[in-house]
């Protein structure tokens, strides 16, 4: 990952935007439409109204995206993701990816679903389209029933109605993720989890949606935050949110909205604006997070930190001295 002074001045130049967000984000994660069919309860989904209405990502806003991302040949992940189920109407997803392929050809591309719309058809679809791989969390076993023997048990009847040959990445008494390599090298994994499990010690495993959501967290976070030197989050209108953990309707004012991208404005410069600087400083201390990063844990970086401290330490001196100048 590249950090450099210049994630911590706001860069106004389209051209210098352009070359610093290339150098950096890997990831952009696009919601392209707004509705989802289930409301879980460790989501905000079960708070605010995904289910009454659908909303597209308009052609202006995704046409705009695509045709910049193409300008600087961008090569890192796209993911369709976000509080939604993309392949709740099937021909506007297919449409969406074919496009995707098209304006972005060396792009990766990853889907994350519920799974519930998924058949043979599709995916060998899907795999046609140059998808590079689908997560499918399943949510509730036969009936309804929500305990984790039930959702495995779920999981492995998907995969087998799937006829598709899969291998147990990972299991054990709350938890359960199968991987298949599908035609096309399309990769599949299905994953089960017990998302509240630890929740009685005051630490559940769900996340708690930037503290939106009453999921018990002891954890107070103080490891830096890379997320927004990497990655770019477009909601489905257009908003910019600062990571995947936020969803702006659970919150009041747009306090955590970094911008609003429309038909016409610079992806670049709203990535290099101020608002993201503000976050980037503040994210790349060692210190205790404020609301809403406190409880936290998504994307800590892992491995030897000392270089990352000494970034930090230096980015704190020079904004001091910004500061005192």
């Amino acid at each position: 990952m590249y950090i450099g002074n210049e994630h911590f001045i706001e860069v106004t130049n389209a051209v210098e935007a352009a070359r610093l967000f290339k150098k950096s984000v890997s990831l952009v994660a696009l919601s392209i439409s707004s509705f989802c069919n289930r409301k879980c309860t460790y989501c905000p989904n079960s708070v605010v109204d995904r289910k009454s209405t659908q909303n597209f990502m308009s052609d202006d806003l995704f046409f705009n995206i695509m045709r910049q991302l193409a300008l600087i040949d961008y090569s890192g992940e796209i993911n369709i993701t976000r509080y939604n189920e993309p392949f709740a109407d099937k021909d506007y997803a297919l449409s969406r990816i074919t496009d995707i392929r098209k304006h972005l050809p060396k792009a990766r591309i990853v889907i994350y679903t519920n799974g519930d719309y998924l058949d043979s058809g599709y995916l060998e679809t899907l795999a046609e389209l140059g998808v590079h791989q689908i997560v499918a969390t399943v949510h509730s076993g036969p009936g309804g029933k929500t305990d984790i023997d039930s959702i495995k048990t779920e999981l492995r009847r998907r995969m087998d109605e799937l006829q598709i040959e899969f291998a147990v990445d990972h299991e054990e008494e709350k938890a359960l993720a199968l991987s298949a390599k599908y035609a096309q090298g399309m990769y599949l994994t299905y994953i089960a989890h017990d998302f509240l499990r630890g929740a009685e010690e005051g630490n559940a495993w769900a996340y708690d949606r930037g503290g939106s959501l009453p999921i018990p967290k002891n954890y107070v976070r103080q490891l830096p935050c890379l997320v927004q030197f990497s990655e770019l989050n477009i909601e489905w209108d257009g908003t910019i949110l600062p990571c995947c953990q936020i969803q702006n309707e659970m919150f009041a004012n747009n306090d955590y909205v970094l911008g609003k991208l429309d038909g016409e404005r610079d992806i670049f410069l709203a990535w290099t604006a101020m608002s993201f600087v503000l976050w980037r400083r503040k994210m790349l201390s060692f210190e205790p997070k404020k609301t809403p990063c406190t409880t936290c844990s998504y994307g800590e970086p892992r491995g030897n930190l000392a270089s990352l401290k000494a970034t930090a330490d230096q980015v704190q001196r020079a904004i001091a001295r910004m500061g005192a100048a």
